[in-house]
């Protein structure tokens, strides 16, 4: 490990540092959890090529003279991103990304520090889809009708509509997922299985006959229910 780097290395958070030719220096166990690469075969390899990140619009940030490295070379500082990559094992995630750049003579070493923001991203794919059944099914305005429509009042829940056969744990999990929840966060807020909340969205899909859960909350916004 590079020297100096010790203190700013031993810390729960994803960090490794790459010098000038974008050679892996240092890695430690927080990526080594996070990405399941351990030290050993990450070391003297081009980062690039063990990363593999992608930002949100597809385009790919990991790559030889990447724009990291280019702001870098410039001596300017780069901004914070969110990137999508894969684990060892090829489990997507998300990242959020932020650099610190130790100057030397020659080559600097850049020091990545990374964020686990899978949940965050997931949560934020799921109220978009959640917006784009709502306003497919009529309940909310696109948003170029945003400015000249106004919603009028959500109809009446109906007691012998679908949602009344949903149990109450159903409502409940149906609720946290209108809030943009996913499967294990939504487990966790309940105290139970991630099995036990598949198992009720599976319930939720059938007895609301819909495909999906972004139409299951659309259902339900449009019966009044949320």
């Amino acid at each position: 490990m590079p020297r100096g780097l010790t203190g700013w290395m031993n810390t729960s958070e994803g960090m490794y540092v790459v010098d000038g030719r974008q050679r892996i220096l240092a890695w430690n166990k927080g990526a080594e959890r996070m990405l399941g690469y351990t030290e050993s075969e990450v070391l003297n390899r081009p980062c690039y090529e063990v990363m593999g990140c992608h930002l949100a619009n597809g385009k790919l940030l990991c790559q030889s003279n990447c724009q990291v490295s280019r702001c870098v070379q410039r001596g300017s500082l780069p901004q914070a991103m969110d990137a999508r990559t894969h684990t060892k094992e090829g489990r997507e995630i998300w990242l959020n990304i932020s650099i610190v750049v130790f100057p030397r003579k020659r080559n600097p070493l850049v020091l990545h520090s990374l964020r686990d923001i899978t949940l965050d991203q997931h949560a934020r794919q799921a109220t978009e889809e959640i917006v784009h059944a709502l306003q497919a099914s009529g309940v909310m305005p696109n948003a170029e009708d945003a400015g000249h429509v106004l919603p009028g009042p959500p109809p009446a829940p109906s007691a012998t509509g679908t949602l009344a056969v949903l149990t109450r744990r159903e409502l409940e999990v149906l609720r946290l997922l209108a809030e943009g929840l996913a499967s294990s966060a939504i487990a966790t807020r309940l105290g139970i299985s991630i099995f036990t909340v598949r198992n009720h969205v599976q319930n939720i899909l059938g007895k609301l006959a819909v495909q999906n859960k972004a139409q299951a909350v659309a259902c339900a916004y449009k019966s009044g229910l949320l």
